[in-house]
């Protein structure tokens, strides 16, 4: 964990998988976690030492004399280390007693050996390194691998860092301490996973996960969950709470959430600790997921960001200004500059010709034809008029050519106020960046309408409720990454489509009147009952679920509201 003053850079914090824990999440866990004024207490990846600074508090509210002395922390990154001396130092008044240790905390060996740098503690508190396994290689993931075979667990080489970092973290928890982690949700479903949660029932007496419906990490975009786990060294199998809460800010009373989570008894033993108190209706799009009725976008396509002019009033021109320029037509493309320009579910050639007629941006010229005259005045007239020093075209050669324009099977609005719409292309046009520009690679031809027509289901738009970052004015916006994990309709099951043709012309007429309760009903008719085969109240859990969700991100709102142009 490593404060967000540290000057790293977003490439290098990924690799180190290290992020700013918000302080509405390290104080509750803190207070839960230290009950004692004589509690040893270590955070074994401390970053900048926002939960050690945390625990002084703590430890001098319940009467320490000298918390600096009861708090040991380990960071691989010396900057970190350095800044959290200088905070805890702060934060204290002194230096005295600070127990602060550069290196792996891999290459720790556990309490309980002959060589012993570090005992056991009361309490092991934080946020360990979120690593993927792409990154998570070398050295690195051979001594993780390696200290989790020491505590009897043979973790598949495709794991991320957060499982064995937590195994051996386990191992530095005296008999009867605890151990509170901040951890992705792979805790809680990824089969490879399954060890560790078998691991965690079986070290402590109790064990508590508590999922978040908001984003904790924005900028990581990856989801966590929150584990409480209490009484290492019980003799029976932990008993298992399960909770949800929608933000840290809701942890105010967290003994509270705790005592009402669903529990398992040491005789249940769910496959996975999915949170019952969270929406029905996400359990019944997992099962979904799960029968491979819904897939991620990027198993069968991708989103990216459209053409980056660098001048759009240069290189997007108006018909009015093509005439004028004396610019050939067979130069130019036609292109969508936003949300307004593709009202519908398809971008058909009436839809161009309409734009074509208000004298809107519509043509692109992407710098092509620099041998011919009138190319060339046009070229001189965007020097003369700067657009050469503007950025992105400053740093490309020649300035003039526009790259990454292709002509996509589709386009996704990339913020949107009631829904995200995907827009099925029937034209020969070309987007922005202020749309993704979508490949359907894995959708056959024939099957793209049906497949664009079904994507406005109710479960398909609770996946973008959940992907999705709110931002002001509770617009929703969906990265191209974040898009890539939308859970759309398998080709497989949209192939029963029957009349693909004839969906896509209803829920294109439902949106161009703005009739969008009409536009999903007809999609969840079409998709979820005919041919997921939900029954009507399965089917109502789920528009509840995007309802209750889309609100909350409208605050007041009215959730049938027109998207951002």
């Amino acid at each position: 964990m490593v404060p967000r003053s540290l000057a790293v850079d977003r490439l290098a914090r990924k690799r180190l998988g290290a992020w700013y824990t918000p302080e509405n999440l390290v104080r509750p866990m803190v207070e839960w976690a230290v009950r004692s004024l004589r509690d040893e207490v270590l955070d074994p990846a401390c970053g900048g030492g926002s939960f050690l600074t945390e625990v002084v508090g703590r430890l001098r509210q319940l009467g320490s004399p000298l918390p600096t002395e009861q708090v040991h922390g380990v960071d691989v990154h010396d900057e970190a280390l350095r800044l959290c001396s200088q905070a805890l130092e702060t934060h204290s008044g002194s230096g005295i007693g600070l127990h602060l240790r550069h290196g792996n905390f891999f290459d720790l060996p556990a309490p309980g050996g002959v060589v012993r740098p570090l005992e056991a503690m009361h309490v092991v508190v934080g946020n360990p390194p979120f690593i993927r396994y792409q990154l998570f290689t070398g050295r690195n993931r051979a001594a993780g691998l390696a200290r989790a075979r020491d505590q009897g667990l043979r973790l598949p080489s495709l794991c991320s860092s957060w499982a064995p970092f937590l195994v051996h973290a386990a191992a530095f928890v005296r008999t009867g301490g605890r151990l509170a982690f901040v951890l992705p949700t792979e805790l809680l479903h990824a089969s490879y996973a399954s060890q560790v949660r078998d691991f965690l029932r079986r070290t402590f007496g109790s064990v508590s996960v508590i999922a978040f419906e908001d984003h904790v990490f924005p900028e990581s975009q990856e989801r966590v969950v929150l584990l409480l786990a209490d009484d290492k060294g019980c003799q029976d199998p932990g008993e298992l709470r399960l909770a949800s809460v929608r933000s840290p800010a809701d942890l105010v009373d967290l003994r509270n959430i705790i005592r009402r989570a669903e529990r398992f008894g040491r005789g249940q033993h769910p496959a996975k600790w999915l949170p019952r108190d969270r929406d029905m209706g996400v359990d019944l799009v997992d099962r979904l997921i799960a029968d491979e009725l819904l897939v991620p976008l990027q198993e069968i396509g991708k989103a990216s960001i459209g053409f980056v002019s660098g001048a759009n009033d240069y290189f997007v021109l108006k018909p009015s200004e093509v005439e004028a320029a004396r610019l050939p037509r067979r130069l130019l493309r036609p292109t969508v500059m936003g949300a307004k320009h593709v009202p519908g579910a398809r971008l058909l050639p009436t839809d161009f010709r309409r734009m074509a007629e208000g004298d809107e941006r519509c043509w692109l010229w992407d710098g092509s034809g620099s041998e011919l005259p009138e190319v060339a005045a046009y070229i001189r007239l965007g020097k003369a008029r700067g657009i050469h020093e503007r950025y992105k075209c400053r740093v490309r050669t020649p300035w003039h050519v526009v790259p990454g324009v292709h002509r996509p099977d589709a386009f996704l609005t990339y913020m949107s106020d009631a829904f995200p719409r995907l827009v099925l292309n029937a034209t020969r046009a070309a987007c922005s960046n202020t749309l993704h520009a979508v490949t359907l690679k894995g959708v056959v031809p024939d099957l793209r309408s049906a497949f664009v027509a079904t994507f406005f289901n109710s479960a398909t738009l609770l996946s973008a409720e959940r992907i999705g970052r709110p931002y002001g004015g509770g617009v929703l916006k969906l990265e191209p990454s974040e898009a890539d994990r939308l859970h759309v309709p398998s080709p497989r099951a949209v192939a029963r489509i029957r009349d693909g043709a004839e969906l896509i012309a209803a829920i294109d007429s439902g949106l161009r009147k703005k009739d969008f309760e009409a536009v999903v009903s007809r999609a969840d008719q079409a998709f979820l009952r005919d041919v997921c085969r939900l029954k009507a109240d399965e089917l109502s859990a789920i528009q509840e679920a995007v309802v209750r969700r889309r609100c909350v991100r409208l605050r007041s709102r009215k959730h049938g509201v027109t998207e951002r142009r």
